[in-house]
């Protein structure tokens, strides 16, 4: 039975209905409004401390204020006060070497530095076939002058840009090996950074990754496809110690392993979650892997190992990784500078993840040598876990 409703009632009803709309909106438009209050003043808290701050050191210190210095620091200490390990400020210069070695490729004279505790500045690495490496300098070796100046005079980080330049232009440097001073002419040139070596031992495919940019799927995609050409009937990988913050490079080698499957996903603050690997190899490879962990495997390369056992029945050997299972996005800022922070959690999509906890091994082996680097001696090797891992690949080999 229908129920007419009276026209005083429903006047009532839209009176009631006007009031309560009036109400909420009135009530969410205050608390907006006093958050907002709230912030201004905070930070007009903020700007007032730094100013007295800032007036009272410039009218007692003695000494004399490096402003770019002072900007960088404050900067810094913002990333550093979120408390995310991964959170960094880095100036436009230091942007510049983050994409470069981002890329994979960059320019340079050949030698990894840093400033050292004396005033000058360590070789701490050089890279294969680069100009420092075909004159001889080493790991250890200190620089002393950049073009004809001397560190201590420069200083530090000034030494440090006058090392970068254009491809194909001459660096002068003088150096300190074992009390020894030399003069050297390097020649800045572009080097692809290797993050993929490999070897084939009888049978078996040894791939050590020490690393993910934009060039690393391309070189283990090569040396693979040498590979299996050569017949190899299983492959180890080794991702000791690497991280890497890269996701398509880790996507385009998965691709040669995995068919068509959403592989991995990340979860951002709002808890939402996003597929962030999906393959589409149409002819995966269906050779046994075993893949080597520990405990400063990382990142990425803990993904990639856990998605290989989850997706292609990878046995894993070594002790728990990581468990860092950040992602993280870099911010280019208006002057060239840029930030970074972490912006999600990422795992395997067929898996629990391994965010704090690590990936378990399928088989743990402590070390009782060092990790293996010289991969041209492999078969004799006091790796243990190398070891165990072709033992294992031995019983899991295509015949």
């Amino acid at each position: 039975m229908n129920k007419k409703i009276t026209l005083g009632l429903c006047i009532s009803l839209v009176a009631i209905c006007c009031t309560v709309t009036y109400v909420l909106s009135t009530t969410i438009a205050l608390n907006t409004y006093n958050e907002k209050i709230a912030g201004i003043g905070e930070r007009e808290a903020f700007y007032t401390k730094y100013q007295e701050i800032d007036s009272f050191v410039r009218n007692n210190f003695i000494g004399e204020i490096d402003e770019n210095g002072l900007i960088v620091n404050v900067f810094d200490g913002y990333m550093t006060g979120i408390s995310d390990k991964y959170a960094k400020y880095l100036t436009a210069d230091e942007y510049y070497d983050f994409q470069q070695n981002e890329s994979g490729s960059f320019i340079t004279a050949g030698m990894i530095t840093e400033p050292e505790n004396g005033g000058y500045i360590k070789v701490t690495d050089v890279y294969e076939n680069s100009s420092a490496a075909e004159i001889g300098i080493a790991a250890g070796d200190i620089i002393t002058e950049v073009e004809g100046v001397s560190i201590l005079e420069s200083g530090v980080g000034k030494a440090l840009n006058n090392l970068r330049g254009d491809e194909g232009t001459r660096l002068n440097i003088t150096t300190l090996r074992d009390g020894v001073e030399a003069k050297h002419t390097l020649i800045r040139q572009r080097i692809d950074i290797v993050t993929v070596r490999g070897v084939v031992y009888g049978d078996v495919g040894y791939l050590r990754i020490t690393g993910f940019n934009r060039l690393t799927d391309i070189q283990f995609l090569n040396l693979f496809d040498e590979m299996e050409t050569a017949g190899v009937k299983g492959i180890i990988m080794d991702l000791r110690g690497t991280g890497g913050m890269l996701l398509t490079p880790v996507k385009n080698m998965l691709n040669r392993f995995i068919g068509n499957a959403a592989l991995a996903t990340a979860e951002d603050k709002f808890k939402n979650t996003t597929n962030i690997i999906t393959t589409d190899g149409s002819t995966p490879s269906d050779l046994p892997i075993v893949a080597l962990i520990n405990k400063d495997t990382s990142n990425f390369a803990e993904l990639f190992a856990a998605i290989l056992r989850d997706f292609k029945n990878a046995q894993i050997v070594g002790t728990a990784s990581a468990g860092d299972a950040t992602m993280t996005k870099t911010q280019v800022l208006r002057d060239g500078s840029a930030i970074t922070i972490s912006i999600a959690k990422v795992k395997s999509a067929a898996s629990a993840g391994f965010d704090g906890t690590g990936i378990q091994p399928d088989f743990i082996v402590d070390m009782t040598a060092p990790v293996e680097t010289d991969i041209t001696n492999i078969e004799n090797t006091n790796d243990t876990q190398l070891k165990k891992a072709f033992d294992i690949l031995g019983s899991l080999k295509q015949p």
